[in-house]
């Protein structure tokens, strides 16, 4: 993870993967999940319940017995338990900016102290600017490597509108539904493979989902996320609201 700000939230960082930022314990984070594709990691996600993931659509592709899900662990790579995808949902309803995934795993993940779900925020939850979020992650770090230890970043929100107007330049495809994230005063940012990974309030609970638009610790460019928000209803269909 980069040290930079997080927006879409955008986000603006200095270099790629969570840039900066701080190694952490699985139990701090134990929604957190790396995806991999063979032997590579592809991205992050969130544990929703015992059978799905929350990530977002450019993570995995149709492929799925290419992609792994491993959880409860700091090492993406070793240790916690692995899981085969055996379903994908996109979020298609034909507006910009919806880009989210669900996948479900098998087996089912066993929650504990390592593997817990995540909270989510209300579907009328409305995010303010200048929150103070926490992004987690194995991404990048400082040297353009990825990280061998799940590692988290302060950050705080910048509204989209505010966005857009301090990057107009240099943003495309940016959309309702997607906001910003500002780490400069934490040096810290996402970067490569932090796609999916989880933006959190200081309470735990979910507020958005890193998009493919990474800082990696550039101040000129912004990190941008996915709100969940509007995908509440949508992720309840899939996942029955009562086990979430």
């Amino acid at each position: 993870m980069y040290r930079l700000p997080l927006l879409i939230a955008l986000v603006c960082g200095q270099s790629q993967a969570l840039y900066g930022g701080k190694e952490i314990e699985i139990e701090t984070a134990a929604y957190q999940v790396s995806i991999h594709e063979r032997s590579h990691l592809a991205c992050g996600g969130s544990i929703l319940n015992k059978d799905y993931v929350l990530t977002v659509a450019s993570c995995v592709d149709a492929f799925v017995e290419n992609f792994k899900v491993r959880a409860g662990s700091k090492d993406p790579n070793a240790n916690g338990s692995v899981h085969e995808i055996v379903q994908l949902y996109r979020q298609h309803d034909n507006e910009p900016g919806n880009d989210l995934l669900l996948l479900r795993v098998k087996p089912s993940f066993e929650l504990d102290s390592t593997r817990r779900a995540i909270k989510l925020v209300s579907a009328d939850y409305r995010l303010k600017a200048n929150e103070s979020l926490r992004v987690t992650g194995y991404g990048y770090t400082d040297g353009y490597v990825p990280s061998s230890k799940l590692r988290s970043i302060d950050t705080r929100s910048t509204l989209l509108e505010d966005c857009v107007k301090r990057y107009a330049d240099r943003l495309q495809d940016i959309f309702p539904g997607m906001m910003c994230t500002d780490g400069s005063d934490f040096q810290s940012s996402s970067c490569s493979y932090d796609s999916g990974n989880p933006v959190t309030l200081g309470d735990g609970r979910l507020v958005a989902v890193t998009s493919s638009r990474h800082s990696c610790g550039n101040e000129a460019q912004p990190d941008v996320h996915v709100l969940v928000a509007r995908a509440i209803k949508w992720i309840a269909i899939f996942t029955s609201a009562s086990s979430l």
